[in-house]
């Protein structure tokens, strides 16, 4: 009888630390995906209205730049166009977090990310550029369409431009945090748990 109690009151604690266990791991996986959400509807619309947009017709800055560097961009075909164009005005999921289950939110590179991302993939043409010659490149990639670029003297600019998207999304992210807080106060309360 006793051996039987015993099994019992080793049951219900079994039952009753894997309850608790369940809980937290439902709330952090509620909140996790909570913020997956946020996270997604920020990427969307940043899809919808990115800080730099791709213009409809690039050839008239692809003459552009095949007469800045001849040597360079007069070998490139469409997907590499494709892909430069992709550096300069695309979205890429640039601001992590460190929970590492979520996905990383999306915003356009700085004007200083581009700059190194192009020296990166392509050495041969960006290399040996200096502030001269990568004022004059801007010049081509924004002056064909009248667009007001300070040039790197980088410091108040493009820290404002790397900022921009991040503060874009935390303020997103502030603006939900009363609702999240609700939600989930609601939910510990109907669960019992305080």
């Amino acid at each position: 009888m006793q051996d039987n109690i015993g099994i019992f009151v080793l049951g219900i604690s079994v039952v009753v630390i894997l309850t608790v266990a369940v809980r937290q791991n439902l709330f952090r996986d509620v909140n996790d995906m909570i913020t997956t959400l946020k996270i997604g509807r920020h990427n969307v619309e940043y899809q919808l209205a990115p800080d730099r947009r791709k213009p409809i017709v690039l050839t008239d800055k692809e003459m552009g730049l095949k007469q800045l560097h001849p040597s360079f961009f007069g070998s490139f075909n469409r997907e590499d166009w494709q892909e430069f164009w992709d550096i300069i005005y695309g979205v890429h999921p640039l601001i992590k977090f460190s929970n590492e289950k979520l996905a990383g939110a999306g915003r356009n590179y700085s004007i200083a990310e581009i700059q190194e991302v192009l020296v990166r993939r392509y050495p041969e043409g960006f290399s040996g550029f200096n502030a001269e010659q990568w004022k004059i490149f801007w010049k081509e990639i924004f002056g064909i369409i009248d667009y007001k670029i300070q040039i790197p003297s980088q410091d108040e600019w493009v820290e404002k431009q790397r900022d921009k998207s991040d503060r874009r999304l935390d303020k997103k992210i502030k603006q939900d945090d009363e609702k999240i807080s609700a939600t989930i106060q609601g939910a510990k309360k109907e669960i019992g748990v305080e």
